[in-house]
């Protein structure tokens, strides 16, 4: 299946293919838990680092107005299995990211 993937740490957004396991999620992202951070109307949902903001991390991502610290991961709904994973609907193209890095607190 086919995620988005927001690599916020280098700044660029790209597809990947994966299973859409719980592993797939923490691979990718590079994280070791994570969240629903949005959920779109065409089913897409957002995922994101549950510890962006205690873990040191100093990039991050802003996406409909809301600030995420971290990566981000978007998948769709799975039509095969109710509640898990599917490919993603939403397009790259219409995707408004902006990134940010964090100064270091002093």
């Amino acid at each position: 299946m086919k995620s988005i993937f927001i690599d916020a740490k280098n700044q660029q957004v790209s597809y990947v293919e994966n299973k859409g396991q719980l592993e797939d999620l923490y691979r990718i992202m590079e994280v070791e838990m994570i969240q629903i951070a949005e959920h779109w109307k065409n089913g897409d949902t957002l995922y994101v680092d549950e510890e962006g903001l205690i873990n040191g991390t100093n990039f991050g991502f802003e996406i409909n107005g809301n600030q995420y610290v971290g990566n981000g991961l978007i998948y769709g709904l799975s039509l095969d299995d109710p509640g898990g994973n599917g490919s993603a609907l939403t397009r790259i193209e219409d995707l408004k990211i902006k990134f940010f890095k964090l100064e270091p607190v002093i």
